[in-house]
Order: structure tokens, then sequence, then C-alpha cells
């Protein structure tokens, strides 16, 4: 298998989200709609390398962290992971999470829920995630299985009452990348947007995050831009991202930064 087919390959297994969840997500407008999670929480140009996933919730070679991702043309092209990501065994999930992912083992499992207090009871508290202090909006957790059956991780997602702010969380379980040699990369600008390195920024509670901003506007015809951050805590992967109509996408920026200060 190449590197293009196993690109495919990661892509079609982490985006498998119904257009009923992206009609559902808030009052984006249409195009965003269609293109939301096809560049969401690990997406947007996020590159995954991801080395294994043995273990129980905790690092078990390098800490994790993001670096820029120059592709063959010298172009900044999104973010590496790079270390490994925090995998959990189905079992240390909250009850509640493992008797809704039983609904549909062959498949994905949606809940909604109206606060974090109330996400972080289902998923369980053995779970680490945290969320932003004062964030207005529903909750919806999706529960993903593989082609064996088994739930290789789980999404949290909220929009704001807007519909420009997207917060995403993914947490993986112990069968995800069954693969070692799996290397993917998830691209969500196209061809022709235009995307834009951020500086390294850190926030409040102790984290880096790493952004970028993309110009659609040669993609959508009209002016639309979108200023996407992320960043890893206790091994989880967080993306915050803020769209809007303008024709400089770095004017984004101090609304992603207000929302990665609100995090505990």
């Amino acid at each position: 298998m190449n590197n293009e087919e196993k690109a495919v390959k990661l892509f079609n297994g982490v985006t498998d989200v119904g257009d009923d969840l992206i009609e559902e997500a808030g009052t984006m407008r249409k195009h965003k709609k269609t293109a939301s999670w096809r560049w969401g929480l690990m997406a947007a140009c996020l590159c995954l390398v991801l080395v294994g996933t043995a273990g129980a919730g905790a690092y078990q070679a390098r800490v994790p962290h993001l670096e820029p991702n120059i592709d063959g043309k010298g172009r900044f092209d999104g973010y590496i992971v790079t270390g490994k990501l925090a995998t959990y065994p189905v079992s240390r999930f909250g009850d509640a999470f493992r008797e809704a992912e039983k609904e549909n083992p062959k498949g994905r499992v949606d809940r909604k829920f109206s606060t974090f207090d109330e996400v972080r009871s289902y998923l369980g508290e053995n779970i680490p995630c945290t969320w932003v202090q004062g964030w207005e909006g529903g909750y919806t957790v999706m529960i993903y299985h593989d082609e064996e059956q088994n739930v290789w991780g789980s999404d949290v997602m909220s929009t704001s009452p807007d519909g420009r702010a997207e917060i995403w969380l993914r947490i993986l379980t112990e069968h995800w990348g069954q693969d070692p040699e799996e290397v993917g990369s998830l691209y969500g600008g196209g061809p022709d947007a235009v995307m834009e390195q951020l500086e390294s920024y850190q926030m409040p509670n102790g984290c880096v995050a790493e952004s970028f901003t993309i110009d659609r506007t040669a993609v959508e015809g009209e002016r639309f831009s979108t200023c996407i951050s992320f960043f890893i805590k206790d091994g989880n992967m967080y993306e915050v991202s803020v769209d809007g109509e303008l024709d400089n996408p770095a004017r984004l920026w101090p609304e992603v930064q207000a929302i990665l200060d609100s995090f505990q």
C-alpha cells in the first residue's frame, strides 16, 4: 500500500460522519456544513503520524506534539503529530458510554448533551478532558467503530450559538491505528485555498496551540476564511475553528485566541 492509498484509507476511516450531524451542527452557511468535519478535529490539513497504540491512556514513547508539515513544493501544509497520542481501553469509559456503543456496532453512535458536565459523566471519570469556561452551545458525542466492530475512538463536538465557532475533542481507544506503519494526510482547504501558518501560542493552561488560516475565496467564489488551532492536552487532540466572510483571515485569530484562553 503506497502513501496515497494509506492517506485515502485513513481519511475515510476518520471522516465517517453523516450529513445529518452536519445539518444539525448549527446555523453555519451551507458551504461550511458540507466541509465542516472533512477537516475537523484531526483534519484541516492536519497530518497524523501514529506509531502503534499499545498502552492504556499514557504516552508510551515520546510526548506527542505538533510540527509544521512542508509539502514537496516547500509550502506549509498543516501539521504533523509526532510521538503518540493517548489511547484508552474501552473498559475505562463510563457505563453509559459502553452501553451506547452496543447500539450500532457497525457504525456511529451519537448522544446529545446540554452541558459539559453531562459529557464528562458519559465519557467516565477515568477519561481526562477539559472544555472552555462559559461556553454556550449543545454537545454531540460520537462513538466510532472499525470494521471488526471495535470502538476505535470518540469525538466531542460543539458549535457556538451563531454557528461561527466549533470545538472538537478526539479521544482514541486501544483499537486505533492497528497498522503501525499507517501514515495519513487529511486535507480540507482544497488545492486552491491559501494557507498561512501562525506563530505558536502558549495557552494559559500550559498547552501550546499551533494555528493556521485558510482563505477559501478562490474555492468558494466569495470571501470566506477560517482560522484553525490545534493543541494536545493529556494526550488528546483538540481543535478550535472560527469562520468569517473576510478577505483577511488573520482577523479571525483574536476570536480563536479568546477561546483558547478560556480552556481550563
